[in-house]
């Protein structure tokens, strides 16, 4: 008796909420509170659809706008990881989906310590998700004159020089 709960709640839904809540609370970028979120995605026309798909199973109505909208394409490949918190926020497994108002200031805010593309890939990976992440901050990077400076270029090579064929087998090894 002494292992049973004393909740009257289930500890499977509570212990989901305090997971869905303390990835909202880590993987939100620490320049952008909560709320900028929140309300982005409340007047994100795309993410409200796609979340209503999430809340409502009816996936096909958002694969027909699709075809217009190729990005709606990216939330559909990723359906089943996608969920919707209490407070409205959009999430790809343990990242926060960055509405479209915001993803260039989350870029841009990643890309604050200039360390080029595959660390600040890495960096925005790890806490929030977008359809075009990986395009946007390649070309945010590439358009940073301190990183362009800062990144060695690679080295030149000579080109091949072809040699002349052997006139008969095994004269030249």
């Amino acid at each position: 008796m002494s292992r049973h709960s004393l909740r009257t709640e289930s500890p499977d839904e509570s212990r989901s909420e305090e997971h869905v809540n303390f990835v909202i609370s880590h993987a939100t970028p620490k320049a952008i509170s909560i709320e900028q979120v929140s309300q982005a995605t409340e007047e994100d026309l795309q993410i409200a659809k796609v979340i209503e798909a999430v809340q409502t199973g009816r996936w096909y109505k958002l694969l027909t706008e699709a075809n217009e909208d190729p990005e709606l394409r990216s939330y559909w490949n990723v359906k089943e990881e996608l969920s919707v918190s209490e407070n409205g926020i959009l999430l790809r497994g343990n990242r926060i989906v960055i509405p479209k108002t915001l993803r260039s200031q989350v870029v841009k805010l990643a890309h604050i310590g200039h360390q080029g593309v595959v660390k600040t890939k890495g960096l925005l990976r790890s806490k929030i998700w977008f359809p075009t992440i990986d395009c946007m901050t390649e070309s945010e990077v590439s358009k940073c004159h301190v990183c362009q400076a800062c990144n060695p270029s690679p080295p030149k090579r000579e080109p091949l020089q072809m040699s002349k064929c052997p006139d008969e087998e095994w004269t030249e090894v």
